[in-house]
């Protein structure tokens, strides 16, 4: 079997490297954007990998943002963004079988707090965009929908489809 060397993955890792950008500055999210996003953050959320507490956007939303500002612009700008960013899979009891049985467990997925606010932030900016491009069937980037549409929506089209 043929071992590819060290170049090999540098040279087809390099086709991915983007050479030239061309972005709208309207495009962008601007900072007072960031700002509305940490402030509609609630308070008491849970903390991704990172152990940053959601009162941090909540409470101090211009001094996050103005610290997050520069990291989302790059994360806008370059198309790709930190493995971290995808957060962590915490697993939790489910207080029902034996905590010695994997089967008692279930995991949920933790996101970064600062993380999710970029996210909010970059969604909203772009939701014209995605708005054009996405099926009917895509609900869940639609601002009227909520999440759980989509599946009153399926089930009923199975219920009634012939």
């Amino acid at each position: 079997m043929h071992k590819p060397s060290g170049n090999f993955w540098r040279n087809h890792l390099e086709t991915f490297h983007h050479k030239e950008l061309s972005i709208d500055l309207e495009e962008l999210p601007m900072l007072c954007e960031l700002e509305a996003a940490c402030r509609s953050v609630a308070a008491g959320k849970a903390s991704g990998l990172d152990g940053i507490p959601s009162e941090i956007c909540k409470y101090c939303p211009t001094v996050t943002a103005l610290h997050l500002y520069s990291l989302m612009l790059t994360i806008c700008t370059q198309g790709q963004e930190a493995l971290s960013h995808k957060g962590g899979i915490l697993p939790i009891w489910k207080g029902k079988q034996d905590k010695a049985s994997c089967s008692a467990y279930r995991s949920i997925l933790l996101s970064s707090n600062l993380v999710k606010v970029m996210h909010k932030t970059i969604r909203t900016k772009q939701r014209g965009c995605t708005k054009h491009s996405c099926m009917d069937s895509r609900l869940g980037a639609e601002l009227v929908f909520q999440l759980f549409s989509a599946g009153i929506k399926s089930e009923l089209f199975n219920e009634f489809a012939p």
